[in-house]
């Protein structure tokens, strides 16, 4: 037992002694020192493992792993400003750092959570660092209803600037879309204008953002270009904006399908739940019977012509003309 762990020691320690073909193979197939790594190394000196194994077909085999892992995972690139760019990869040599994430995680995030991480990650790779840890922070997890997500901004009301209750906010509102949010072939399709449907894109809802008392919806189409004019045909990144307290979706230049049609009716239902569910009093009016002077001349009651439902209780009542 002496002499394996003087071994093990020898093994973990060996940084500036040349390594030979066990501890190169080793250090391909772990990717931090262990209890298991030091042991594979024994056991291949030994000859009992890894026996005509060369260097070659471990290295090809960790760069398919990654291949596959970057597949399956769905990676994309965030740039310094805490934008999701593109896929991983796609980055140009020469311009600034961007940092990858699975695309899930990457869109579960705000955009200033986004920005931080590739500061972070900058910030690790001028001191040498390839790989930089994500802090792991969700605090919802499961998936809750309007009223819940309402019950999460009435908490935050008072405190805007609680990091851990605008994350309770944000992880709430995600989930109310979460079945639509980063799901791949639902038939999104957007256009620029009535010409161009014989060709209408397909587009991916990748983020739902709170901002005030709107809700902002990003859709985005992996193989458009980015541009800022209103008329742009195959844009890559086009929102559409619904204003809570108005119950009215903001007017676009653009064209939508009758399944994003429905999807945005649909939003504006569950969304007016949530508002309604978070300021209370919006819905109040002056109770008639309340004495002017007496303790109770501050009574409110709820408007009897109050109405929960949103305006948009059918498809073609969304302002945003449909193909």
């Amino acid at each position: 037992m002496d002499r394996l762990e003087k071994i093990i020691r020898e093994i973990i320690s060996e940084k500036k002694k040349k390594r030979d073909r066990c501890l190169r193979i080793a250090d391909r197939k772990y990717d931090k020192p262990s209890a298991y790594k030091s042991g594979s190394v024994v056991r291949c000196r030994k000859g009992q493992i890894w026996k005509g194994l060369k260097e070659e077909q471990v290295r090809d085999a960790v760069a398919e792993s990654l291949r596959n892992w970057f597949k399956k995972e769905d990676w994309v690139r965030i740039n310094t400003s805490g934008n999701i760019t593109g896929e991983c990869g796609t980055m140009k040599k020469g311009k600034a750092t961007t940092r990858c994430l699975p695309r899930k995680k990457a869109q579960a995030m705000t955009k200033a959570e986004r920005k931080a991480t590739v500061a972070k990650k900058v910030r690790g790779s001028k001191k040498g660092k390839q790989f930089v840890k994500v802090k792991e922070d969700k605090v919802v997890s499961e998936r809750v209803g309007p009223e819940t997500a309402g019950a999460a901004i009435k908490a935050r009301i008072n405190r805007p600037q609680d990091l851990r209750a605008n994350r309770i906010v944000r992880d709430a509102v995600t989930s109310l879309f979460s079945k639509f949010i980063g799901t791949k072939k639902l038939p999104f399709s957007i256009i620029a204008t009535a010409d161009e449907e014989p060709n209408a894109r397909q587009y991916d809802l990748i983020e739902v953002e709170l901002s005030g008392k709107r809700v902002i919806f990003h859709f985005y189409n992996k193989d458009g270009v980015d541009s800022d004019a209103p008329y742009e045909q195959n844009k890559k990144n086009i929102e559409f904006i619904y204003d809570m307290k108005d119950d009215k979706y903001e007017r676009s230049t653009y064209h939508i399908n009758r399944y994003t049609a429905n999807f945005l009716k649909n939003a504006a239902n569950i969304l007016r739940k949530m508002y309604h569910s978070a300021y209370t009093w919006e819905k109040m009016i002056p109770a008639p019977d309340r004495s002017q002077y007496g303790p109770d001349r501050n009574k409110r009651i709820v408007d009897p012509k109050f109405d929960i439902k949103s305006q948009y209780q059918q498809a073609n009542q969304i302002p945003i003309r449909q193909f």
